[in-house]
């Protein structure tokens, strides 16, 4: 007969599942994961929109410090271009004279 301690030990380091058991839990496991994957995704899709929108606050923050002056319109002109499916295109290009702190 073997002393109670070695017993007690033998038996705690044994675990043992029935097959069933062990699949169900890795079937479980890999909801969770898929659960877990889908989160992450979601959360990287939505930071990418704010991380946009507080760069644009900033420069819009900057640009109300930026000097204002009269300018003029020297040369405008559209240019239309046409799509691969028929769609018109028009783009604006227009050439401005400004001076700012005595520089043109």
């Amino acid at each position: 007969m073997l002393p109670a301690r070695s017993l007690g030990a033998r038996i705690r380091s044994r675990t043992w599942q029935a097959p069933e058991a062990a699949a169900a839990n890795k079937g479980v496991t890999r909801g969770l994961f898929a659960v877990l994957l889908v989160v992450v995704i979601l959360v990287a899709i939505g930071v990418v929109p704010i991380a946009i929108g507080v760069q644009r606050w900033r420069t819009a923050l900057v640009a109300r410090s930026w000097p204002v002056v009269e300018g003029q319109i020297v040369a405008a002109a559209v240019e239309e271009t046409q799509g691969s499916k028929g769609t018109r295109f028009y783009n604006p290009h227009f050439t401005c004279a400004y001076e700012v702190d005595g520089a043109a």
